[in-house]
Order: C-alpha cells, then sequence, then structure tokens
C-alpha cells in the first residue's frame, strides 16, 4: 500500500511538473504571437519560438512518461526535434522573413548529424558493448573533442592543417584529455569492484 501511495505522489508531481510547464510554454507562445502579429501584421518569427516550446514540452513529457529505454527514446525526439527545429529556423528565416541564406542543407544538416552521432555512438555502446556510465561519458567526450575539430572544420574557422596544429589542440583538447583520463580510472575501478 505504501509504495503504491509513493507511486502515486510521485506521478502526481510528475504530472503537476508537465502541467506547470506546459501552462508556462502556452503562456511563451500566446505572448510571441501577439506580439508578432501586432508587429508584423502576421505570424513570421513567432515560429521560432513555438516550435521550440513545443519540442521542449514533448521532450519534457517523454522523460516524465517512459519506463522502458529512458535514453533512447528522448535521444530520438532530440533527434527528429533538433531537426525539425532546424528547419523551422530556416524556413522562416529565409522563405518567410527573406533574410540569411540556405545554411541548413550548408551547415546546419551535416553539423546536426555530426553531433547527434556523437551523442548516439556512447548511448549504442552502453547498450551493445555494456559499458558503464563512465566509461561512455569518457567517449562522448572523446568524440566531443574531434566532433569540434570536424565542426570548425565544416563552418570554415579551420582548415584541415590547423585541426594538427598542437596549439590548437592545447587550447581546446588538453582539459577535456585530463577528464577523459580521470573518467576512464574511475569506470575502471568501478568495474573491478563488480
Amino acid at each position: 500500500m505504501e509504495r503504491k501511495l509513493k507511486g502515486f505522489f510521485s506521478k502526481t508531481k510528475q504530472m503537476y511538473l508537465f502541467y506547470g510547464f506546459s501552462g508556462l510554454s502556452f503562456i511563451a507562445i500566446a505572448v510571441c504571437i501577439i506580439v508578432d502579429l501586432a508587429l508584423n501584421k502576421g505570424i513570421t518569427w513567432s515560429l521560432i519560438p513555438v516550435s521550440a516550446c513545443l519540442f521542449a514540452d514533448l521532450l519534457l513529457y517523454v522523460l516524465l512518461d517512459s519506463k522502458h529505454n529512458k535514453g533512447f527514446i528522448p535521444l530520438i525526439i532530440i533527434s527528429i526535434g533538433t531537426f525539425c527545429l532546424l528547419s523551422v529556423i530556416q524556413v522562416t528565416n529565409y522563405y518567410i522573413m527573406g533574410f540569411g541564406s540556405m545554411w541548413l542543407f550548408h551547415y546546419g544538416l551535416p553539423i546536426l548529424l555530426l553531433w547527434l552521432s556523437i551523442l548516439w555512438i556512447p548511448m549504442l555502446s552502453r547498450k551493445f558493448f555494456k559499458l558503464n556510465i563512465w566509461y561512455c561519458i569518457s567517449l562522448f567526450l572523446l568524440l566531443s573533442i574531434i566532433g569540434n575539430y570536424i565542426t570548425n572544420v565544416i563552418t570554415s574557422n579551420y582548415s584541415w592543417k590547423d585541426v594538427f596544429n598542437m596549439r590548437n589542440f592545447l587550447n581546446n583538447g588538453l582539459v577535456i584529455i585530463i577528464i577523459i583520463i580521470i573518467f576512464t580510472i574511475i569506470g575502471i575501478v568501478r568495474k573491478q569492484k563488480q
């Protein structure tokens, strides 16, 4: 009985959290649309915050409601939702408001796919190779160093020869390498205790 009561109160707290967050999102959406209609006599830029609020609401709902696969289902929502949000930003800026460029296919999509793979690889490694959380964090951090350099190459902040420049590595990657080593040691110790 006590366990059922605790489950009920936990579920009630989650429900109130979701409804409270959704209420705030609704207020933000309403304010954005009203201001956009008043200033532009139509819906233009307000599509971006509306999409962001709906994406955040959906992600919160999935996080609170998913009982199984707590890592995979939110990651699927993040993957699909981020692409949809970037698409809304591209359409709003380029087609509705008439400024900017077609950055989504030049920069946005390649960078999105890169960073989604950086998120998915540790998650899949944990699932299929039974890595502990410390190894997965280390793997994520290692991939994020590589992702940072590739992102800079895609956006033309670096050329490929700059990637191998030691000064750039010392500025960007040395602290993360130290953290990776610490997390890997913690992972080894935890694995040996099991």
